[in-house]
């Protein structure tokens, strides 16, 4: 799935700073880190090790507001944990140095979202008589991936006895 995010510019006081008329555009780099695991991130000034950056975004904001991200990130593949955006100014963009640095901070739980993956279990009929039916019943939950999921089943004959064998020669 992707995930996206938002940044809200305030002023804490007076009016937004204009050149000839024209507003002057702040620009925001964000940039969204990954980390594993079932435990929300801590806030933090600091990005922790076991966070990995997969993704950047940038916000041009020509004064308060609400502005989208201007791209979002797909979460990590077959992996829990959570991801977290930190927004920066940008003190490059051609209007940088009429800003002061400003970082907002790791972990925001605002600016963290969590990633599940799904789950299955199978419980499959134990034994059964010749002629009479054989199943399994799965069971699929949590958060299920982007697209068409798909689950297959194949059934394989075991003979008492003997070690279990689930290759092509016993596949029915």
């Amino acid at each position: 799935g992707t995930v996206s995010d938002q940044l809200t510019v305030v002023l804490k006081s007076g009016t937004w700073l204009t050149e000839n008329g024209d507003p002057v555009p702040a620009v925001f780099n964000g940039t969204a880190y990954f980390v594993p695991g079932d435990t929300p991130p801590a806030i933090s000034a600091s990005i922790p090790a076991d966070a990995t950056a997969i993704g950047t975004a940038t916000v041009t904001a020509p004064g308060p507001g609400v502005y989208p991200a201007s791209t979002s990130v797909t979460a990590p593949a077959a992996t829990g944990g959570y991801i977290s955006w930190v927004w920066t100014v940008d003190p490059t963009s051609p209007y940088g140095s009429y800003f002061l640095p400003w970082s907002d901070l790791f972990g925001i739980p605002a600016e963290t979202t969590r990633v599940d993956v799904p789950f299955l279990s199978s419980l499959a009929v134990p034994e059964t008589a010749l002629g009479n039916p054989a199943y399994d019943t799965a069971t699929v939950g949590g958060t299920m991936p982007a697209g068409a999921p798909y689950l297959g089943f194949e059934a394989y004959l075991q003979v008492d006895g003997e070690p279990a064998l689930c290759d092509g020669s016993t596949l029915v």
